[in-house]
């Protein structure tokens, strides 16, 4: 897969130093830079991302703000919440806008990379320190049982997944499209507080 990448991001010279360094991965095509939220949104339709590096800290309307305003508009574009703020509000804020991952501009630019490429797998990275932290908040509330929050859709899934059929195979299977499958298997992941496709299993079997 050929991946459009854009970078919302007001810090223009560290924007185009990161292009200059992902763009030796044979799997980037593309890499768009943008330096305030409002002028990505008036190029989102026509620049199509398929992965959007999302500063959150940006003038005028903030990263979260964009992604909550474009993220119902195409569901597909995967938004990683790329900042230097590792507080806990700005993380879950993030997270609840629709990012599906959050790395901070700390991480080498092989962790951006990766993080790039695991969204698209249907992952959710998140920076090692932000998910402890991610870890330790819950783990201070009340325990619940997320399996049980599952939908019955949700529930095939990862008995289909446990039996070994791959994206395409789940899509034929319940004729729904891959999206649709990539959808439903982040949603497991998050309500099963989990971050890959093993621990889900593991998770919904035990």
């Amino acid at each position: 897969m050929q991946i459009h990448l854009s970078i919302v991001d007001d810090n223009i010279e560290m924007s185009r130093f990161l292009k200059e360094l992902l763009s030796d991965d044979p799997f980037i095509e593309k890499i768009d830079l943008f330096p305030t939220a409002e002028i990505f949104i008036q190029n989102f339709e026509k620049n199509n991302p398929d992965v959007v590096l999302m500063d959150i800290g940006l003038p005028g309307l903030t990263g979260i703000e964009c992604i909550k305003k474009l993220k119902p508009l195409k569901p597909s574009v995967q938004f990683i919440a790329f900042t230097v703020f590792g507080d806990d509000q700005n993380v879950f804020d993030a997270l609840k806008s629709g990012a599906t991952g959050y790395i901070l501009k700390s991480e080498s630019h092989e962790r951006i990379r990766e993080a790039i490429h695991i969204v698209l797998g249907g992952g959710s990275p998140i920076t090692p320190s932000i998910s402890r932290m991610v870890i330790d908040f819950f783990s201070k509330q009340k325990k619940v049982d997320t399996v049980s929050e599952l939908t019955n859709r949700e529930c095939e899934i990862l008995e289909l997944m446990s039996n070994g059929q791959r994206y395409k195979e789940i899509a034929t299977t319940l004729n729904i499209s891959v999206d649709t499958v990539r959808t439903h298997i982040r949603n497991i992941y998050v309500k099963l507080e989990v971050d890959n496709k093993t621990k889900a299993i593991n998770k919904f079997k035990s």
